[in-house]
């Protein structure tokens, strides 16, 4: 309908909403959860919308998540975000001796740093094969969204 059609647009405009995946069998798969309003999915960078009936994944820009609380539901800017999901201050670590040979958030998702020596410049390396950094006080290290939401406490939705 030419509503949702507007809800779609103005989502698009507010969000800065990227690209929509129309791939057949996920959208069979996905069930719409409304036809009115969007709805975060385990990955920080994308959301869902109903169009006819039909889920649609929209993946926010580059450096932008999807947050839905009271006042808003759309993608906003990492430096948004609460520390628990992405805190864009973070600094390279010194490489003292607590640091040694861990792997150390960074102040994006999909990299870590590792100190493979005393006072060395800690090399920055990135998760493997889509996944995410994510710490808490017993794991460290590179997750599927559903595990990394899990370990790093964040809730957007």
């Amino acid at each position: 309908s030419l509503v949702v059609f507007w809800i779609f647009l103005g989502l698009l405009a507010l969000g800065q909403a990227a690209s929509i995946s129309t791939n057949d069998d996920e959208t069979a798969a996905d069930p719409c959860v409304s036809e009115s309003y969007t709805w975060g999915t385990p990955a920080l960078n994308e959301f869902k919308l109903c169009v006819n009936g039909a889920a649609f994944t929209i993946e926010c820009n580059p450096n932008f998540y999807y947050v839905q609380n009271s006042t808003i539901a759309g993608c906003v800017p990492a430096s948004l975000l609460d520390s628990k999901c992405i805190d864009v201050n973070i600094q390279p670590p010194v490489c003292s001796i607590s640091k040694l040979h861990q792997m150390l958030r960074s102040n994006t998702l999909t990299h870590f740093y590792v100190c493979e020596s005393l006072n060395a410049e800690p090399e920055l390396l990135p998760c493997p094969d889509g996944k995410v950094f994510a710490e808490n006080n017993e794991y460290a290290g590179c997750f599927d969204w559903v595990k990394w939401r899990e370990v790093s406490g964040c809730h957007t939705y």
